[in-house]
């Protein structure tokens, strides 16, 4: 372990200050399970930390870009068989990833540790992990006429169940990059919208040209739709206020929030209502119910090639 700490000390003073802007693990190789999560601990304790601890193999280090303090990710993720990638780093915008201990197998990595090339980044959802190729297909088929896997890349920014039910993190990680995908699960049901516009956190309404709701699984069961926007030029096509996770439509058409009840509600006015609902209306049509609770939150933003 000795050449390890060495090794690490030596990256870690010559590493340039202005290069080291890390996102998050999850872009590329990403664990099913956190061992735990330490906050404001810097670079070089994170990877003290994980050094310390004989379940750790990987970690994954996260700086927020908007405010103060810092996250390490512990895990036992990790690429078997493959032992010249220990204490090797993997760069995407700065430090993400580092494997430090070898791995029996890879089973508790997403994908099977293999990474995942950035024309189908969307398919490391966690949400759609389970499901089958078919969700991933038609939910491609609502965005590549805006994004094509030509013209750049989804990465995610929110991940509900690994950033914290938090909705500050949402808007630190996801404000002001431009175009966004929300996709929400809740039991077996899969749904969510598409943002043309940068997200903001100022609790007023903007425009939003392009953007739609959609639906993968629903209470007609696999039935892929989309919503699209009634009038384009509505000025309240999204909401974007700190309190709030990604709300869509004046009515709100699509409210997310976490609370210790359902809170969550699909109310029909900006987008064209699904079948049986009606405007202005409460809509069980996502969910089942009127009131509903995420079971996970994923965004993802479109970062277009260089």
């Amino acid at each position: 372990m000795a050449w390890q700490g060495t090794f690490i000390a030596f990256l870690y003073l010559c590493l340039p200050a202005n290069s080291f802007h890390p996102f998050t693990v999850k872009d590329y190789i990403y664990p099913r399970h956190i061992l735990r999560r330490i906050e404001k601990v810097d670079w070089l304790g994170c990877i003290q930390a994980c050094l310390a601890d004989t379940s750790c193999r990987s970690y994954s280090f996260r700086s927020s870009r908007t405010a103060l303090g810092e996250t390490c990710s512990l895990s036992e993720c990790g690429i078997s068989g493959n032992n010249d990638r220990e204490a090797k780093l993997v760069f995407a915008s700065g430090f993400v990833f580092q494997q430090l201990k070898t791995v029996q197998n890879s089973l508790d990595c997403q994908g099977g540790g293999q990474y995942i090339h950035k024309e189908h980044r969307l398919a490391q959802s966690v949400i759609l992990h389970d499901k089958t190729k078919t969700y991933l297909d038609d939910l491609h088929i609502f965005l590549d006429p805006l994004h094509s896997k030509e013209q750049g890349a989804w990465i995610r920014c929110y991940h509900a169940n690994s950033d914290g039910r938090n909705f500050t993190v949402f808007h630190e990680n996801c404000d002001g990059i431009g175009p966004t995908v929300t996709i929400v699960r809740v039991r077996n049901y899969v749904f969510g919208g598409y943002s043309s516009v940068s997200w903001k956190d100022d609790c007023r309404f903007y425009k939003s040209p392009k953007s739609f709701l959609f639906s993968l699984y629903n209470v007609g069961g696999y039935s892929p739709t989309q919503l699209l926007l009634i009038d384009e030029q509505d000025q309240a096509a999204l909401w974007g206020c700190s309190r709030n996770g990604p709300t869509f439509g004046h009515g709100f058409d699509l409210s997310l929030s976490y609370a210790d009840v359902p809170q969550c509600y699909a109310r029909p006015k900006t987008y064209a209502p699904p079948d049986n609902c009606n405007v202005g209306k409460s809509c069980n049509f996502f969910t089942g119910q009127q009131l509903f609770s995420p079971s996970d939150i994923e965004v993802f933003y479109f970062k277009p090639n260089t």
